[in-house]
């Protein structure tokens, strides 16, 4: 569950909010450059990325100067899926592999901000594909000899690596390692496991076990 939405726009900083101020109870939240308050009090948070195809680094609020990260929203675009929201109301959504780099992003962007991002990323980790997915029973997962719940982890890991650069890559390793550090000043092991789905919930060993089928699958495969 979500109680704000994040809405990426192919305009440039320059042409932001493209005509957002000019729909009714549309307003921009007081303090929040990026953010607004749309009709029945939702929040979404606005990005206008640029244009589409030419991935830009950031982008800097020209009131506040608050610096925000774009990397990875440029392939949410490109493998974004068309989802029916009402009649004759339809949205591009991000395809959960792409909501899981984006989180990573995030993370490493503000890690003692952002502890939310490490719990939608445990989920995904976990619930990537159904238990009945046929997927968990091809070939190549068998012979493998993964374990059943390091299945969706390792295909998660597998999918994305078909989709992300050099400079994305990366920064899923990045993430990866700090998951496995112990040490690490922003605690991030530990504040993802008590984040964790009950089944692994506090335990180090399930969370390392799951991150482990993710980097194998992550480095199973490379972008051509």
């Amino acid at each position: 569950m979500t109680y704000d939405l994040d809405s990426a726009l192919a305009v440039s900083i320059d042409r932001d909010p493209a005509g957002l101020d000019k729909e009714p109870g549309w307003t921009r939240h007081p303090r929040r450059e990026h953010t607004w308050i749309a009709p029945g009090d939702v929040e979404v948070d606005v990005i206008p990325i640029g244009e589409v195809g030419k991935p830009s680094a950031g982008v800097t609020w020209p009131e506040s100067g608050f610096q925000m990260t774009l990397t990875g929203l440029h392939i949410a675009f490109a493998q974004a899926t068309t989802m029916p929201i009402a009649a004759g109301l339809a949205a591009r959504v991000a395809p959960p592999e792409v909501v899981a780099l984006l989180k990573m992003v995030s993370y490493l962007d503000r890690p003692h901000e952002r502890e939310r991002d490490l719990q939608d990323i445990a989920w995904i980790l976990t619930d990537f594909i159904a238990d009945t997915d046929d997927r968990r029973f091809e070939d190549d997962i068998l012979d493998r000899g993964l374990d059943f719940d390091r299945v969706s982890p390792y295909l998660l890991g597998r999918r994305l690596a078909s989709l992300v650069s050099a400079r994305e890559r990366n920064i899923v390793h990045r993430f990866i390692q700090l998951v496995k550090r112990e040490g690490d000043p922003a605690a991030t092991q530990a504040r993802m496991l008590v984040n964790a789905p009950p089944s692994w919930h506090r335990d180090p060993e399930e969370l390392l076990s799951r991150i482990g089928a993710f980097e194998r699958g992550f480095g199973a495969t490379t972008r051509a």
